[in-house]
């Protein structure tokens, strides 16, 4: 009887091992055969002055990248739209190892986004992996820093904080605005979200008419791609009157620029007595140009704002004509010139816009100086007010592109989508950078196929069921039936 109770025993702790050797084997496997991993190696690029890309086999470490199911194509076949996070990868070397899961998700593939801070980040779309193991992949991913780029500044106004309408008067406190633009311009194609800004630093300095340093200061701002921020000073006032230049110009400190060109715009007033009257003035602001990185041929549009009163012995405002004398120079050689003579405003408080354009056939830095005088007899004295805006023209016909890697890693999946790199604009062009297919891409739905993984996984589910079988019928036998007999 006792022999009996043991093998008993005996049977089902052996039964109780196998089936949980079948759980863990069985979990195992699945685990392993239910995600496809592929191992991408990541380089340095070096976005060129004329806009090609100039791969390294330098590596980047310490590397992050997100996941997205694709959700809808352009008339390319270029993803455009993205749906969920798939996941999240991080790695400390230069091989990053992106999990696929076992079964397509979208029959438009996956688009994969690599970034790192330091970095122009890397968007490869159209990705078309599915199954089971892991496989190095025949593609490599970019990170590019740019040789040369800069962020322009416009939109300057130097104004009265008490009366934003008259000239600055002495003991005054001054609102010195401006707009300072991305040195790098987004060049997504899809929709996924960027995890990257351009750091650029912004100094105002101020001087007197003997070009003395009185006054400076400089923040710090992180501009997203293609956007722009506004950038606020406030000074407490001047103790004297006379000529003085309110300068602000920017540098890109980020590391993603190599070489930061410095772009600038500068107001040069006169600071008069408070009270004053008996005098007449013009005020010009808010200097600028669309677009904001012109390119060569292309038409630029170049605005500002301006305002010219007479003040009488009372006080009293009344609008006058504004002559205003426009210059263009490039290297300091002037390339063209203009006199305009502008209509009085219609109310003594409000600025007036004006406007013209010009194309430019040669690249480099221009300056822009507008020099706006009151058109009129009336007052004592007249008051002017000039701005400077420095600008850049790039070569947008210099486009590079560098050879494509496209490949077949040997699996029943396709390779990545991947050929040459966009055209991109001197000073422009960025992130990410996108790879366009040269490939053609089957993009009919995936049906998933019983793979070898999947059959031993039916079969391992069969036998767990057969041991729970045994486990019962044995356990009935040795107890139940006993019991009752």
């Amino acid at each position: 009887m006792k022999q009996n109770k043991m093998k008993t025993k005996n049977i089902l702790a052996l039964l109780g091992i196998c089936f949980a050797l079948v759980v863990i084997l069985t979990f195992s496997l699945t685990l392993v055969s239910a995600d496809k991993t592929v191992n991408y190696n990541v380089y340095q690029a070096i976005i060129e002055d004329n806009g090609s890309l100039n791969k390294t086999t330098q590596p980047v470490n310490g590397i992050n990248a997100i996941l997205y199911n694709c959700t809808g194509v352009d008339s390319s076949g270029n993803c455009t739209t993205v749906g969920r996070i798939i996941g999240t990868f991080s790695s400390s070397t230069n091989v990053l190892s992106i999990v696929f899961l076992e079964v397509l998700q979208s029959q438009y593939g996956y688009v994969i986004y690599v970034y790192k801070d330091g970095y122009i980040g890397w968007e490869q779309r159209n990705v078309i992996r599915y199954g089971n193991g892991t496989v190095n992949s025949n593609t490599s991913f970019y990170l590019s820093k740019k040789r040369s780029g800069y962020a322009p500044i416009m939109n300057l106004s130097v104004l009265n904080e008490v009366e934003p309408h008259k000239p600055i008067e002495i003991g005054v406190n001054i609102s010195i605005d401006a707009d300072t633009y991305s040195a790098i311009r987004d060049s997504r194609v899809s929709n996924i979200t960027l995890n990257e800004t351009v750091e650029t630093k912004v100094t105002l300095e101020i001087t007197n008419s003997s070009g003395n340093l009185i006054f400076t200061n400089n923040k710090i701002l992180n501009i997203p791609y293609s956007g722009y921020l506004p950038v606020n000073f406030t000074y407490s006032g001047f103790n004297t009157t006379g000529d003085y230049t309110v300068k602000v110009y920017t540098d890109v400190t980020d590391e993603k620029i190599l070489n930061s060109i410095r772009q600038s715009i500068l107001a040069q007033i006169r600071v008069i007595e408070q009270n004053l009257t008996n005098y007449t003035y013009t005020l010009i602001q808010n200097l600028n140009n669309v677009p904001r990185m012109p390119n060569l041929n292309e038409n630029v549009n170049f605005s500002f704002d301006y305002l010219s009163n007479y003040v009488d012995s009372f006080g009293n405002l009344t609008p006058v004509n504004t002559s205003v004398y426009i210059n263009i120079y490039r290297y300091n050689n002037s390339i063209y010139s203009d006199y305009v003579l502008l209509p009085a405003s219609n109310n003594s408080t409000v600025f007036s816009v004006f406007s013209f354009s010009r194309a430019f056939n040669e690249t480099g830095s221009y300056l822009l100086r507008v020099r706006g005088v009151p058109n009129s007899t009336l007052g004592n004295q007249s008051i002017e007010m000039t701005q400077e805006l420095q600008f850049s023209i790039g070569n947008a016909d210099n486009g590079g592109s560098g050879p494509g890697s496209g490949g077949s890693s040997g699996d029943k999946n396709r390779e990545d989508h991947q050929a040459k790199p966009r055209e991109s604009k001197v000073y422009s062009e960025s992130l990410p950078l996108t790879v366009p297919s040269e490939e053609i891409i089957d993009l009919t739905p995936k049906v998933k196929k019983k793979s070898s993984a999947n059959i031993l996984l039916i079969v391992l589910i069969i036998l767990i069921i057969l041991l729970i079988v045994a486990n019962v019928v044995v356990y009935y036998l040795k107890f139940i039936k006993k019991k009752s007999s």
